[in-house]
């Protein structure tokens, strides 16, 4: 009995051990780590309107909902202060499962100086930005 439970929480592990490399969809999506290897802070669709504080080199990833291939993509707005927080990389993650799910959009953002911005982020198609379908933003503070 014992050794039947140590092979199944073996096999676990490589199952989930296989989602997380499969999800990741290779290194530049990995999620983020500041300059010391701390993993950095994971925003979603959930996190509407939250606030972060950061150290400046730390990070703030957002996954949010996407229809890449369909042609749709996140913008940030033009507000964004760079000389507090930049964009610092984007990607996609394509759904896990087939059935019409969305992958998820990341956009990871670094901050760069003291000071407190507010990122607004619109998606919609690429050519038009006006044509806004869903909004999300996220207030960060840089000490």
């Amino acid at each position: 009995m014992l050794g039947r439970m140590r092979f199944r929480g073996v096999g676990l592990a490589f199952a989930v051990a296989g989602l997380v490399a499969c999800s990741t969809g290779g290194s530049t999506l990995d999620l983020p780590r500041d300059t010391l290897g701390r993993a950095g802070i994971v925003l979603d669709q959930d996190d509407e309107n939250r606030s972060v504080g950061l150290s400046r080199g730390g990070t703030v990833a957002v996954q949010l909902p996407s229809d890449a291939p369909g042609g749709y993509v996140w913008r940030v707005g033009e507000s964004l202060d760079e000389s507090v927080l930049k964009l610092a990389s984007t990607g996609y993650r394509p759904p896990l499962g087939g059935g019409g799910e969305l992958g998820r959009a990341v956009l990871t953002f670094e901050a760069v100086g003291p000071g407190s911005v507010t990122v607004r982020l619109s998606y919609g198609p690429p050519d038009d930005p006006l044509d806004v379908t869903r909004e999300f933003s996220f207030v960060v503070s840089v000490t």
